[in-house]
């Protein structure tokens, strides 16, 4: 129903968060960093599987300045015994820029 596809939804967002959450918490790099995630979007395909897709900034100071790196991820999910699981990753790097 549309509500299920709904609750769906909101549940692989938070999956998502949880999961990158590991990496944002280990600490700062040795240089200053910031990553954001933006233009999230979920499409579940069928009653077991979705879609992820969203674009990742990392904004980084060097030593000419700050950059902005720029990169489109997808991230497939799949519900096996009632729990959602990461199956497959993809990252395409556009580029950096100042």
């Amino acid at each position: 129903t549309k509500n299920d596809s709904s609750d769906d939804i909101l549940q692989l967002n938070q999956r998502l968060l949880d999961f990158h959450r590991f990496y944002f918490d280990l600490g700062a790099p040795e240089r200053a960093r910031h990553t954001t995630m933006v233009d999230s979007r979920v499409v579940l395909l069928g009653d077991d599987a979705a879609l992820l897709t969203y674009v990742r900034l990392v904004q980084t100071q060097t030593e000419l300045g700050p950059i902005t790196q720029r990169s489109e991820e997808t991230r497939v999910w799949q519900r096996t015994n009632g729990h959602w699981r990461h199956i497959h990753f993809h990252r395409s790097d556009n580029g950096s820029g100042h």
